[in-house]
């Protein structure tokens, strides 16, 4: 194929230059060719799909619109899971039935934290 290459991109499209005639078998060098030229776009492809993916797929945060098991909500109070079901049982937090199991809201997890936090006094002399 006298130095030239087989196939050159023309604004983003493939162009054919050489001797090759359809119906003929594809030179070596042209497969080649080929084969370079469609991995390099896929891995373009891939790129930027995984940029697209990574950019438009918002990542849930633990703070928003989950629900927190008793051990869950436990946890994050500093308490017992035995207290958790104790206050359930009273009613002193708000908690989400179903069936027969019991989720917290993890915004009325922080807010029941939020009412029960006791400020510091500060001391006048």
């Amino acid at each position: 194929m006298s130095g030239e290459r087989p196939v050159v991109r023309v604004e983003g499209k493939l162009e054919w230059v050489g001797p090759w005639q359809p119906g003929q078998p594809l030179p070596k060098e042209l497969v080649r060719e080929l084969a370079e030229i469609l991995a390099q776009m896929l891995v373009a492809d891939l790129k930027e799909h995984s940029q697209l993916v990574a950019t438009k797929v918002p990542t849930p945060t633990p703070t928003s619109q989950q629900n927190l098991s008793i051990a869950e909500a436990a946890k994050r109070l500093g308490v017992s899971p035995h207290l958790i079901r104790r206050w359930v049982t009273r009613r002193e937090i708000p908690f989400i039935k179903l069936g027969r199991r019991v989720v917290f809201a993890t915004k009325d997890v922080e807010e029941f934290e939020a009412r029960h936090r006791m400020q510091a006094k500060t001391k006048t002399r």
